[in-house]
């Protein structure tokens, strides 16, 4: 056995989000449930990253589009659209949960802290809106900067 195969390097379980442009991993423990073609309250702008709310266990529960909220463009390829149910990390009190509006099924990954690394050259493309990059062969994923997420649905909640 190698030194290297001897170390156990920290594990993170996510679920990658497939979305147009840069896939995004969420942290497992965030996440509640995903809604398969949710009853969802549209909200007339079409540009606008907070997409609609849909009712879900007695909570009006907003959806957001995360490619918008990062500029890039917001493809709908079908109109059976999932929405990802997330706890908020800092645990405001205005709302418990948002959801991402993803276009088809997450699925889990296990990483270790070996894939994390943060590119600065991109951070820049997306604002402060990415905390980290995860590099798997060729194919980088973001994870998002929760901080600045729920501050700014904050904003648009109360």
């Amino acid at each position: 056995m190698s030194l290297a195969e001897s170390i156990n390097y920290p594990t993170l379980s996510c679920m990658l989000l497939p979305l147009n442009g840069t896939d995004v991993l969420l942290p497992k423990s965030i996440v509640k449930e995903v809604v398969y073609k949710p009853a969802m309250t549209i909200f007339g702008e079409e540009e606008d990253w907070l997409i609609g709310e849909i009712d879900w266990e007695d909570y009006v529960v907003p959806v957001i589009s995360f490619e918008r909220l990062c500029n890039q463009t917001r493809v709908v390829k079908s109109n059976h659209i999932r929405a990802v149910i997330c706890y908020v990390v800092e645990n405001f009190e205005a709302f418990p949960l948002y959801a991402i509006e993803v276009q088809s099924m997450p699925r889990p990954l296990i990483l270790d802290s070996r894939a994390l690394y943060n590119h600065d050259g991109m951070m820049s493309k997306y604002s402060e809106l990415i905390s980290y990059y995860v590099k798997i062969g060729s194919k980088e994923l973001a994870i998002p900067n929760f901080q600045k997420l729920e501050e700014i649905l904050l904003t648009r909640a109360t």
